[in-house]
């Protein structure tokens, strides 16, 4: 994790808040035997599905004593907040997985959805299609565990194998791709640690995933029949 900080332009690692605050409660001068456990709360582990809620210091404690009994007498347990990565539809205004020059992570975010094409026989109507597909991503992030493989190809497969659904485009204006294309950001780097990803992504082992303002997912998606 020291050297995620660096890669965001920090000179090193106690230049993020939290982290500075992880090393002084629980580490010593030095660092080289640290043992780093990174946590995220239980349940929701997001304020409305937002923002990233984190353990609190007396929450952490716990863990760290629960901990110092059982370490190796030359470890040093530092309890610290995963790094949370949030996912949302998107794609570059000018299509692709690359940021254009005027992209911005809120821009992508908020102009980006996702088309549904249904068979035109399909009875289902468009609103139990859209809250299947909510249900559906909603249940994936919610089993997503820290350092996990976020199975984009999976949850495209699971979307197209609801009732009717015959094929599911992520557009941004005039620009479209074909299947799910996220936009991957951490909500405290937000300019210099940002991405799209269409295909699979790898969490690193001390990152924590979830999907952006959730509750919203049924607005952001259209539903044509053909």
């Amino acid at each position: 994790m020291l050297g995620y900080y660096a890669n965001q332009g920090l000179g090193q690692g106690n230049d993020d808040a939290r982290m500075l605050f992880s090393q002084v409660q629980f580490s010593t001068s030095t660092s080289f035997n640290n043992v780093y456990i990174y946590t995220v709360p239980s349940g929701d582990a997001t304020l409305n599905g937002l923002s990233p809620r984190y353990l609190n210091s007396a929450q952490k404690q716990i863990i760290a004593d629960f901990c110092n009994n059982k370490k190796d007498i030359t470890h040093n347990v530092v309890v610290t907040d995963a790094l949370f990565k949030a996912f949302a539809f998107g794609i570059s205004n000018i299509g692709g997985s690359s940021f254009s020059d005027n992209d911005s992570v809120d821009d992508i975010v908020n102009d980006s959805s996702l088309r549904i094409t249904v068979d035109k026989n399909q009875a289902l109507n468009n609103s139990a299609i859209k809250t299947s597909i909510s249900n559906t991503l909603n249940s994936y992030f919610s089993k997503l565990q820290i350092g996990d493989i976020v199975d984009v190809a999976a949850m495209t497969n699971d979307i197209l194998n609801i009732q009717g659904v015959t094929a599911l485009h992520t557009v941004n204006g005039t620009a479209e791709i074909s299947n799910l294309s996220f936009v991957v950001w951490n909500p405290d780097y937000k300019d210099s640690d940002k991405g799209i990803q269409s295909l699979n992504y790898q969490l690193e082992d001390f990152e924590y995933g979830y999907f952006y303002n959730v509750a919203d997912i049924v607005n952001k998606i259209a539903i044509r029949r053909l």
